[in-house]
């Protein structure tokens, strides 16, 4: 009895860390091109190489499918950086089941990105004291 415990654990883990790839329908619905998208899953730190071809941009009104390989997790985070060099973030996407639609709600300016950055900063400095 305790082999086939040991065996259906094993069989669970394996499952759950299985790497798999995934679908990702990125739509830009604001006025401006997006020159770069970022994507990580969203229990990392870091974000992964831009998906978009050096000189490709994904224009307004316009979506574009990617393919994510490996992803052990189907929830990412993305991040577009639009022509105006201003950010747009999606955090949590579950990218089985949804589609990131940027707009204009999405975009964090660079004033209020320094903003979060010094916030972030803090809260780190508070964390270590």
């Amino acid at each position: 009895m305790s082999k086939l415990l040991v065996l259906f654990c094993t069989l669970c883990l394996s499952l759950s860390t299985h790497a798999a790839d995934l679908m990702l329908r990125i739509h830009n619905q604001t006025l401006l091109n997006l020159q770069a998208i970022y994507v990580s899953p969203s229990n990392s730190g870091t974000w992964q190489d831009n998906l978009l071809a050096e000189n490709q941009v994904i224009k307004p009104n316009t979506t574009l499918t990617f393919t994510l390989k490996n992803y052990t997790t189907p929830f990412v985070d993305v991040r577009a950086i639009d022509e105006s060099n201003a950010f747009l973030y999606k955090y949590n996407v579950n990218a089985r089941s949804e589609n990131v639609d940027f707009s204009i709600e999405d975009k964090v300016t660079n004033k209020s990105r320094d903003i979060m950055q010094n916030k972030a900063l803090e809260k780190l400095l508070n964390q270590s004291k």
